[in-house]
């Protein structure tokens, strides 16, 4: 949820979901031209940041998966990260701002030496 911070695993960053960037989406109950797009931001750290990932901030689109841009290198691995989904998905009955949780996938890769 909007807000909250996750730790990948033991050795991982944390990873904090900050904010919906955008959230121009077609709602549910009603026709669109264009499917819209939905942003949100995270930060990227770890305790300390004894891992030297510093904060840095990554802003992903979701379904839209940017190696250069959804990338975070640390001292000893590699992150890269994809919004799968966002929800909930929006709604022109629904009340405004909604209370989103957004799904992140990281997959992990053992940087280069």
């Amino acid at each position: 949820k909007t807000g909250q911070t996750a730790l990948l695993d033991r050795q991982g960053p944390v990873v904090e979901f900050v904010e919906v960037v955008e959230d121009s989406r077609c709602a549910l109950d009603v026709v669109c031209i264009q499917a819209g797009r939905a942003r949100v931001l995270l930060r990227v750290s770890s305790p300390g940041d004894v891992l030297g990932f510093g904060t840095p901030e990554l802003t992903l689109e979701a379904g839209r998966v940017d190696p250069e841009a959804g990338t975070v290198t640390g001292a000893f691995d590699e992150y890269l990260f994809e919004l799968s989904i966002l929800g909930p998905y929006p709604e022109t009955s629904a009340p405004q701002p909604p209370d989103y949780t957004a799904t992140i996938v990281v997959t992990k890769k053992p940087r280069s030496r």
